[in-house]
């Protein structure tokens, strides 16, 4: 599928009733999977059968096709208002997950729209620290491997303090003796889908528009 050039995949839980709204999550991948095929983000991790995600969610995933999520920013911003107003979409449940690349981009995208999502989890990732008090209404769950090499735990550790210092209530789960795999611990664990799964956003009331890019959405 295709939205202004942004190729994703969308999966569909089993007996799935087109009359009726579920939860919805934009998944975000990491930078493995970047390129111009779809078909590769089906090998992305995050679609182990052991997510429960898959059996109780849609999954919008977009693909990367250029070097980092930044680089088509406000092209994603539009993407996520766009399955938000879609008919099936239950707009008290839009959710985001990603991990490395998408972490970032997950935080970013909490940054930038707050109003719109549930709940999100960031795993190994990181944002502009010092304006995370944007965030202290939200529900997130951020990840990190204690180990990491990649992406500092710093980084997490970071953006939750700057959070909670705040007035908010974010968690961080750091896994010991575990590098830049974090994700691994995530996507085969129920407890951080389940968590998730349980988030709604309260005044659920965003005006819809047929204009993503609406000044009305973004300010």
């Amino acid at each position: 599928m295709d939205f202004e050039g942004i190729k994703y995949v969308v999966l569909k839980p089993n007996n799935f009733n087109d009359e009726i709204e579920y939860p919805t999550v934009i998944f975000m991948h990491g930078a493995g999977t970047r390129g111009d095929n779809p078909k590769a983000i089906y090998k992305n991790p995050f679609f182990t059968e052991n997510n429960i995600l898959l059996s109780k969610a849609i999954i919008y995933a977009p693909l990367c096709d250029q070097d980092s999520w930044f680089d088509m920013f406000e092209s994603i911003r539009r993407f996520a208002r766009f399955v938000y107003e879609e008919k099936n979409t239950d707009k008290s449940r839009l959710y985001l997950v990603g991990a490395s690349m998408g972490g970032y981009a997950v935080w970013q995208m909490l940054m930038s729209d707050p109003q719109l999502y549930a709940g999100a989890i960031p795993i190994c990732g990181g944002g502009m620290y010092w304006n995370a008090a944007r965030l202290k209404d939200l529900n997130i769950w951020a990840f990190h491997g204690k180990e990491d090499p990649i992406v500092l735990c710093d980084e997490s550790i970071k953006m939750v303090e700057s959070i909670n210092k705040s007035g908010g209530n974010t968690k961080l789960t750091i896994l010991d003796k575990c590098r830049h795999n974090s994700w691994t611990y995530v996507y085969e664990n129920p407890e951080p889908f389940q968590w998730l799964l349980g988030c709604r956003r309260k005044n659920a009331d965003i005006t819809r528009s047929s204009k993503y890019a609406s000044s009305e959405y973004f300010g």
